[in-house]
């Protein structure tokens, strides 16, 4: 029996009421599970130019074997959690910090020691690191413009 039988999944209702709060309108949320890894995706209700939005896709992996991500071409040995996409509109108003501040807390109860992400580039890669994350030396000398990065919890 795998770590994703485990996760009690009323976790990312009440991250997805967090998330709500944070954006100030209504974030839905909907998980997709397969064999070994679980989508989890947060979205704005409603996309709207005039208001917050929020699209936030996370994947739990729990599979068996070692294998490479093929998005971030980093090496999962055991049970991880990788931040696939995400997109805050406005940007530079705090909503990024506090939505990741946020997902560290909630997600941090999880058994999943690791979070990995491929920055879009050394500049948004920045952010991440005021998040506490951290490069990945091997993959980051190999491509410095899509920084690899984990944070350890």
């Amino acid at each position: 029996m795998g770590m994703l039988s485990t996760i009690d999944y009323s976790i990312f209702k009440a991250y997805n009421e967090e998330l709500s709060k944070i954006m100030k309108h209504t974030i839905e949320y909907d998980t997709s599970e397969q064999k070994d890894e679980l989508l989890v995706t947060y979205r704005s209700s409603v996309f709207n130019k005039s208001q917050s939005n929020l699209l936030f896709k996370i994947v739990i992996f729990d599979k068996a074997n070692s294998f490479v991500d093929q998005h971030t071409l980093m090496l999962i040995t055991g049970p991880t959690l990788k931040i696939q996409d995400i997109i805050i509109n406005p940007q530079q108003q705090g909503f990024g910090t506090q939505v990741i501040e946020e997902f560290k807390r909630y997600f941090s109860n999880l058994r999943v020691p690791r979070v990995i992400l491929k920055s879009e580039d050394t500049e948004v890669a920045s952010f991440w690191e005021k998040q506490g994350f951290i490069y990945e030396i091997d993959n980051h000398a190999v491509s410095p413009y899509s920084p690899r990065m984990h944070y350890d919890f």
